[in-house]
């Protein structure tokens, strides 16, 4: 069978037009050739390359005369022998500058070179140090270092696509993620059509929503404008679009010439004509007219330019490939939120939506760049029961930076979620825009400052939506009351528009948080920034929960606002229930703080739960929790106590706790819920023997109530120690033949609170 490079290089017939440039691409990309000098003309004297080689040895550099030609070189050629004779003359390099002598000669032929010619020249130029690469050498070196040569593709157009390749890297790069993001880490992304023709009014069946690839919407389309918020990964996807286009077979099969380019690039040099820049583009790397052409436009959201003339410039686009079948166009852009500007972009580009990632994806991205096994293995069981992490948008940057802070810090979700959204909102309110020079740091504070005060009006007068009036005035009373050499008006209207952050409804004028997570956490820095928290039950609200988790976070190191929150005074039982669902959160929040004081708030918070349900159960007080049965409230609360405290982070203060009640020789029925409740957290974090010294200890003082319990937690893993699996069967025995024990057992399971007597659990 015919090797195909043989024949390819067989098929090169002319010496300076087609093997000069293959090898001067080729010598570029050898291991310590530092320069190549192209000698081709009335400059040749012998060599028609001057390679510049750095001698790792002995250190310097040595100089290296190319002799090249096509064909087969046989003892007769010779040509060969009086351009090597030449190859003594002294010459100058470095345009001029320097003298030097060659120190080696490579005899180089597209064909092959016969054992005598070699023979002939070796014996003939004994004193010189002569090498000589045919063509089987050439394939090894052509395979290793510019294997695109074999796909019929021109040299011109393997350098244009490899410029394409390294320009897509740079893009990737710049965006703040490219450190991240590479073959091993990235994630595949998928895009929505955004589709606005539907009638509101008519009452049609919702077709699924389906998801595409970008390749599959390139095939389909002409006109593309793909849109997501800041750190959704559109330069990622432009950029890895270009590199699959650039690849030389992807190029030869699909016969498209990839253009990458920035959306300030077109603008400014090229007046967002697009058949100005595909002529441009031909003549600076010298290539062919194409069959057709993808021209790539990236970042479109950063031509510091007003919506009408964003309109203009995307129009100028359209009506430049009118028309021009062969040209596509992909755009990408942050969102806009302005429904007139949207309205006239459907009539311009078919509009896709970039996916937010799965959190299957998120976990994918975030396991690959944190690599910590610790870490990995509570992950997904973390964020799965995260409420604030899902209010993030499940982009790559939102992944990125939570991987980044579990690297630096080992820690889990909930202590991890303030510092993630500090992060996210110094990038989504201009952190980037700083590193790109669209943005001051006085703008950045100005922004950060004004939306703080717009997140404390709206949670302070329970407000959703936010006439713009408002919070135009209190943008106007932060920088009036300052000075500052700024564009107020244009700066506002910058603010407003941050769509990470905000939604502006242009119609009614008003704007509100993208979710509450945002307000609450920029209220709390209110708090922070302030110090106008206030330590009270209401912290436990669930209006003021968040904000108040957010504000332990940002102090994180904070002994003396646990021991305030441990000595709220909480006599309304709503709070005391409030108090089972939030409160391991809050200590998660402030993961800094002096573990002996975070041993003692979860004694507190675990005591207060068993007297919560011990004073629930014997009617001391009234509450519609008493609706329930005694076994339902007690999987109530212990179904809240494992969800807040079910991390490794309070094992250590939930066995101590446990301990402390174990070595009491009168331990009350309170006492013993109260170790029923830790023991089912311990369960919850796979410690299978946690009820053991409880069952070993009191046995059938047990109440019944706690009894059954304990044989449906430990049922629910599906893994019993040898002393809990005895005790399960000894209880289950017990009950078949022990009729007032079903009667007691099946009023605990059925019957409300409310509806019983007084009662003791223990078993009669």
């Amino acid at each position: 069978m015919k090797d195909h490079r043989v024949e390819k290089l067989r098929s090169i017939q002319d010496e300076v037009k087609e093997f000069h440039p293959l090898l001067n691409v080729l010598f570029r990309k050898l291991t310590d050739i530092v320069s190549v000098d192209y000698r081709q003309g009335n400059s040749e004297m012998g060599a028609d390359f001057i390679l510049t080689k750095k001698d790792n040895t002995l250190g310097g550099t040595e100089y290296i005369g190319a002799v090249v030609k096509i064909g087969k070189i046989t003892q007769s050629h010779s040509e060969v022998e009086r351009q090597i004779e030449e190859c003594d003359i002294e010459r100058t390099v470095e345009g001029g500058k320097k003298k030097i002598y060659l120190t080696e000669i490579w005899v180089i032929a597209s064909g092959t070179i016969t054992q005598n010619a070699r023979e002939k020249i070796h014996n003939k130029y004994k004193s010189k140090k002569i090498k000589f690469i045919d063509q089987d050498m050439l394939i090894t070196l052509i395979d290793t270092h510019c294997s695109e040569f074999w796909n019929n593709v021109t040299i011109e157009e393997n350098e244009y696509l490899n410029h394409v390749r390294e320009t897509s890297k740079e893009i990737t790069h710049n965006n703040g993620m490219g450190f991240y993001i590479t073959d091993n880490t990235y994630v595949p992304q998928s895009l929505i059509k955004i589709d606005n023709s539907k009638s509101i009014y008519k009452l049609t069946k919702p077709r699924p929503i389906k998801r595409v690839d970008i390749h599959e919407a390139i095939r389909k389309e002409r006109l593309i404008l793909i849109e997501a918020m800041m750190g959704s990964g559109k330069s990622t996807l432009l950029g890895r679009a270009a590199s699959y286009f650039s690849n030389s077979e992807n190029f030869v099969q699909n016969e498209t010439l990839p253009i990458l380019i920035d959306a300030i690039d077109l603008y400014d040099d090229h007046s967002a004509c697009i058949s100005n820049l595909i002529t441009t583009t031909l003549t600076k790397f010298k290539l062919k007219p194409q069959k057709m052409y993808l021209i790539m436009i990236d970042a479109m959201d950063e031509l510091r330019i007003t919506n009408e003339d964003r309109l203009a410039f995307l129009s100028s686009i359209r009506e430049s490939v009118k028309n021009q079948d062969n040209i596509k166009i992909v755009i990408t852009s942050r969102n806009f939120d302005d429904p007139e500007l949207e309205a006239e972009l459907d009539g311009f580009f078919t509009r896709y939506q970039l996916c937010p990632f799965t959190v299957p994806q998120v976990l994918d991205l975030v396991k690959t760049i944190c690599q910590d096994s610790s870490a990995i293995a509570r992950l997904e069981k973390d964020l799965d029961r995260s409420q604030v992490f899902k209010a993030l948008p499940r982009t790559p940057i939102s992944a990125i930076l939570l991987a980044r802070i579990l690297k630096e810090n080992i820690q889990e979700i909930p202590s991890t979620m303030t510092d993630l959204y500090a992060k996210y909102m110094e990038l989504v309110l201009g952190r980037w825009d700083m590193q790109k020079g669209l943005q001051s740091q006085i703008e950045y504070d100005i922004t950060n400052n004004t939306v703080i005060n717009i997140a404390e009006f709206a949670i302070e007068n329970s407000l959703i939506h936010i006439p713009a009036g408002d919070a135009k005035s209190i943008y106007n009373d932060y920088v009036n009351s300052r000075k500052f050499q700024i564009e107020k008006e244009k700066l506002f209207e910058k603010i407003i528009s941050k769509n990470e952050v905000f939604i502006y409804n242009r119609q009614k004028k008003t704007i509100s948080f993208r979710h509450r997570t945002f307000a609450e956490f920029f209220y709390a820095q209110a708090l922070s920034r302030d110090n106008k928290a206030t330590i009270n039950e209401e912290i436990y609200d669930m209006y003021w929960s968040s904000s108040y988790f957010f504000y332990l976070g940002i102090k994180r190191d904070c002994p003396e606002i646990i021991n305030a929150i441990d000595n709220i005074d909480l006599r309304d039982e709503k709070y005391r229930f409030l108090k089972i669902i939030g409160h391991g959160g809050f200590l998660l929040a402030a993961y800094l703080t002096p573990y002996i004081i975070i041993t003692r708030s979860v004694e507190s918070a675990f005591h207060d739960a068993a007297n919560l349900y011990q004073e629930l159960i014997e009617q001391k007080t009234e509450s519609p929790l008493q609706q329930f049965s005694a076994i339902q409230l007690l999987c109530i609360i212990s179904h809240c106590l494992n969800e807040s405290y079910g991390y490794d982070y309070f094992a250590e203060a939930i066995k101590e706790r446990a301990l402390d009640l174990f070595s009491r020789p009168d331990i009350c029925e309170s006492g013993m819920v109260e170790l029923f409740l830790l023991n089912s957290v311990l369960v919850k974090t796979k410690d299978n023997n946690a009820h053991d010294l409880m069952i070993e200890q009191y046995g059938k003082k047990i109440p019944l109530a706690l009894q059954a319990a304990i044989v449906e937690s430990t049922g629910e893993q599906n893994k019993y120690s040898q002393i809990t699996e005895r005790f399960s069967k000894r209880f289950i025995k017990q009950l078949k033949g022990n009729r007032n024990m079903q009667i007691a057992l099946s009023n605990l399971y059925e019957k409300a609170i409310k509806d019983q007597p007084h009662h003791s659990q223990d078993i009669q």
